[in-house]
C-alpha cells in the first residue's frame, strides 16, 4: 500500500487509541490511496468523531487531480470546508492562478493564514531572479485582504528563503525597487531580531574586527546591512581600552 501522509497516520494512531477496530480499519480504508474517492468520502462519513470525520474527508479529496471548490461542498459547511477550499487556492496559485486563489483566500475562516501561504511560496520562487522580477509578484495581491502587508511579508520570506539556500540576505537587494520601504522594512525587522540574539560584547567584539554578526553553516554572512547600519551598531560600542 503506498504511503499514507504524516496528518493520515495520526489519524489512524488518534482513532486506533480511542476507537473500535473496525471503525480504525474504515478510516485505513478511506486513507488509502487506492481506493476511490467517492467510497473514501461515504467511509470517512461512517467515523463517530466529527473531526475525524472532518480530517478523514480532507485527506480523501485531496487525492483528486482536479479538485475544486464544487467538490469541497461534500464536506458540509464547517470548518473542513474551508480546509478544503484552502488546498484549493494552494494548487490555483501552483498553477499560476494567483488572483484566483486571493479570491478563495478572502472568503474562508483562515484568510490571513492562507493568503501568508501564497505570499511565502511567491518569495520562494522568486529568490533567483532579479529584484524588480520579484517585485512584480508583490502586485499579484493587490485585490487581495492582505495587501496593505504583503509587500512587507513577501521580502521577509524572500530573505529567509535566501537564506536557506546558504546565501546572506542583503538589503542591497531593495534600491532597485520602485517601492524599496517594505524590503527595508522586513530587513530591519530581521536584523533587529538578529542583534537582540547576540549580546552587545559579542556583538561589538566580531564588528570592530571586521566580522559579521553572525554567520551561517557555510560561513557565509548570514545579513549584509547597509554601511551605515553597521556604523550606527559600532557607535554604540564602547570605546577600545588603551593599552
Amino acid at each position: 500500500m503506498p504511503k499514507l501522509s504524516a496528518l493520515a497516520l495520526g489519524l489512524l494512531t488518534l482513532l486506533g487509541a480511542c476507537a473500535d477496530p473496525s471503525e480504525a480499519e474504515r478510516l485505513t480504508q478511506a486513507l488509502d490511496p487506492t481506493t476511490p474517492i467517492h467510497q473514501g468520502l461515504a467511509l470517512c462519513r461512517t467515523l463517530s468523531d466529527p473531526t475525524q470525520l472532518g480530517q478523514c474527508g480532507v485527506q480523501v479529496l485531496d487525492r483528486k487531480e482536479d479538485l475544486g471548490e464544487g467538490d469541497c461542498v461534500a464536506l458540509g459547511q464547517g470548518v473542513w470546508l474551508d480546509e478544503c477550499r484552502f488546498n484549493v487556492a494552494e494548487r490555483l496559485a501552483a498553477q499560476g492562478e494567483v488572483a484566483a486563489a486571493t479570491e478563495i483566500c478572502d472568503r474562508i475562516r483562515f484568510s490571513r493564514p492562507c493568503n501568508f501561504h501564497l505570499v511565502r511560496e511567491q518569495a520562494r520562487l522568486s529568490v533567483d531572479e532579479a529584484p524588480t522580477a520579484a517585485e512584480a509578484r508583490v502586485a499579484l495581491f493587490s485585490a487581495a485582504s492582505i495587501a496593505p502587508d504583503a509587500a512587507r511579508l513577501f521580502w521577509g520570506e524572500r530573505y529567509r528563503a535566501t537564506q536557506l539556500l546558504g546565501r546572506p540576505a542583503d538589503v542591497a537587494v531593495c534600491a532597485a525597487l520602485t517601492n524599496p520601504a517594505p524590503c527595508r522594512e522586513a530587513f530591519s525587522s530581521m536584523w533587529d531580531r538578529a542583534v537582540q540574539a547576540v549580546s552587545q560584547d559579542q556583538a561589538c567584539a566580531r564588528l570592530s574586527a571586521g566580522r559579521p554578526l553572525l554567520t551561517m553553516g557555510n560561513g557565509e554572512p548570514s545579513f549584509v546591512p547597509a554601511p551605515e547600519t553597521l556604523a550606527a551598531l559600532l557607535k554604540a560600542c564602547p570605546a577600545p581600552s588603551s593599552p
